[in-house]
């Protein structure tokens, strides 16, 4: 089924990451202080937990604090595997991200369905033809909001959402499972043929 494409600024707002100098920020919390993601907090989830940055909160503004179901985007980085990466906030987190990111704020459309696209081969191909630069390649955000991505109604796209992450969970699951395996069988061989030295 086809639906009608829309291009990103239309249906979200692009947010700056937060602009500060490194001899502001500090590596542990304190009051006064706003904790801020970078690219390596981005991967299938977005870590809100490690290796975060703290900065003066008069730094971030308003609308930069990340809320539930907000999506942060890689803006700039030197590997290309990193750039354009993507993870969807799905809790309570009172930070922002840094300036090589940037937030995607969905505002007229589900926000779980627009982060699954971003994960799409549409937006990797996509990724892959806009990065520019020779050591730090960047997205710009302008042509970010002009990519088209096909919007079905709302329902429609809550429906998809729902698919996609049910497939999702399925596919860490069997990775879990792969892993305890593996840890098994290296467990059984171990045991039946002892380790070697």
């Amino acid at each position: 089924m086809s639906y009608e494409k829309v291009g990103i600024g239309k249906i979200c707002d692009f947010v700056r990451g937060v602009s500060f100098d490194g001899n502001e920020a500090i590596n542990e919390k304190a009051d006064g202080y706003v904790p801020i993601l970078r690219a390596g907090n981005i991967s299938e989830t977005l870590n809100i937990q490690n290796d975060l940055v703290w900065v003066p909160s008069k730094r971030v503004s308003r609308e930069q604090y990340l809320q539930i179901g907000d999506i942060a985007i890689c803006m700039a980085s030197g590997s290309p595997a990193v750039l354009g990466k993507t993870a969807q906030l799905n809790q309570e987190f009172l930070g922002s991200v840094g300036a090589f990111c940037g937030i995607i704020r969905t505002k007229k459309a589900d926000p779980a369905y627009v982060n699954y696209w971003f994960k799409s081969v549409a937006f990797m191909t996509w990724r892959d033809n806009q990065a520019r630069g020779v050591n730090i390649q960047n997205l710009r955000p302008t042509e970010v909001q002009e990519i088209e991505i096909p919007l079905p109604p709302l329902e429609e796209q809550r429906r998809i959402a729902g698919v996609l992450a049910r497939a999702d969970r399925l596919r860490r699951l069997r990775r879990v499972g792969r892993k305890r395996g593996e840890r098994y069988l290296q467990a059984v061989f171990g045991e039946m043929f002892g380790e070697r030295g």
